[in-house]
């Protein structure tokens, strides 16, 4: 046998070997992929096709935000569209309690975004009630939960499953027909937009409308990825500071606007963290205040800096209001306002749990979740 032809073989068999262990490894992943939905989807949804079809419409999905209206500065923020490990136990309870009783539980999502929670929370057999105040976000809402419609039992409804509530959180506290209405309770990424008084106020609402025994989960930003947020995180922390996460952080903005009208963000600079005094502290002047829910946002002002034949782009100076945690300053919030606290921790880029204690410099490398679980206790 020609040499050449010899280590064409060769190459061959090695191509297709690796192509067969690429193979196999994918079809492992599927597997893991159906057995971790599994979890949190009722027993009648087992069967591989309808699984397969869940693991498509979440693997199909990408975070997803809502672009500004250019007559509108309004900012609407992220929704996150996989599951991760919060999620998933937080989607097992429902599934748990809705195959126990055979009835669905009552459950809120605080800060709906899009509605992938809300969505998800009905295919595991909750009944729900989504809160989302923002209203370009509640159409995009509205739309995503149509997505369980073919996950539903025979006879059900989202109309009779899914309520949207479209006023801030705030207002849920003067409601008494959502006193100690909910089994469980889902807050995803809101908390860090408050102010301290505020997510103290928000933890408050959360304890007066869930049942006796009910579980609250609840998930927030840590510093994780900014090294000055980082730092100061900490210094605040050695100080004895009660939210060492409150601060101001520096950003700067750039923006693509074509001249067909199309505009969006190419980019997010962190600057330096700069620590609050107090909660009442003046915004720094000329600078740009952000971050507080339920607050509208100023006048913002975008200084063009290149231009070409298609548009040009801007960039803007904004202080970003931001609370970040770690598991031990959202749990204090919780204890404070009488819960129990069942679990807490970082969840990582994978969406899995990290160890509860991170290290300074951890922190710094890598964006990082909080989660917590929050038990009501029960009325003896």
């Amino acid at each position: 046998m020609h040499k050449y032809h010899f280590i064409k073989i060769i190459c061959l068999l090695i191509f297709g070997f690796i192509n067969q262990n690429s193979s196999i490894a994918s079809d492992e992943e599927d597997k893991d992929t159906l057995e971790s939905i599994k979890q949190w989807v009722p027993a009648r949804l087992h069967d591989e096709s309808t699984l397969t079809k869940i693991r498509d419409l979440i693997d199909g999905e990408t975070h997803t935000k809502i672009e500004n209206n250019p007559d509108d500065n309004g900012d609407y923020g992220f929704s996150m569209a996989y599951v991760n490990a919060a999620q998933r136990d937080y989607l097992q309870l429902i599934k748990e309690m809705y195959e126990s009783t055979h009835k669905r539980p009552q459950t809120i999502d605080v800060g709906a975004g899009h509605g992938f929670m809300t969505r998800n929370a009905l295919i595991a057999g909750g009944k729900v009630h989504a809160l989302e105040q923002q209203k370009p976000t509640y159409e995009a809402l509205r739309q995503k939960v149509g997505g369980a419609k073919e996950f539903l039992a025979e006879g059900e409804t989202i109309a009779s499953l899914c309520k949207v509530l479209t006023f801030n959180a705030f207002r849920l506290k003067d409601k008494q027909e959502y006193k100690e209405h909910y089994d469980y309770c889902w807050a995803g990424n809101i908390i860090h937009l408050m102010a301290p008084t505020q997510a103290k106020e928000l933890v408050s609402i959360l304890f007066q409308v869930t049942k006796p025994g009910g579980i609250v989960y609840a998930t927030a930003h840590s510093a994780g990825s900014i090294p000055s947020a980082v730092e100061l995180f900490y210094e605040n922390k050695a100080k004895g500071i009660e939210c060492p996460g409150y601060m101001f952080l520096n950003r700067t903005i750039y923006r693509r606007y074509e001249f067909t009208g199309k505009q969006s963000n190419i980019r997010i600079e962190d600057g330096q963290a700069l620590p609050f005094i107090s909660e009442q502290e003046e915004t720094p002047p000329s600078s740009e205040k952000h971050g507080l829910y339920g607050e509208g946002q100023t006048d913002i002002k975008w200084i063009a800096e290149t231009t070409d034949s298609e548009g040009y782009i801007a960039k803007r100076h904004v202080h970003t209001i931001m609370h970040f945690f770690n598991p031990e300053s959202l749990t204090h919030i919780f204890k404070a306002q009488g819960f129990d606290i069942e679990d807490a921790y970082y969840i990582g880029n994978d969406g899995e749990k990290v160890p509860f204690e991170l290290s300074e410099d951890e922190l710094k490398q890598n964006r990082y979740s909080v989660a917590v679980k929050a038990k009501k206790p029960s009325i003896n």
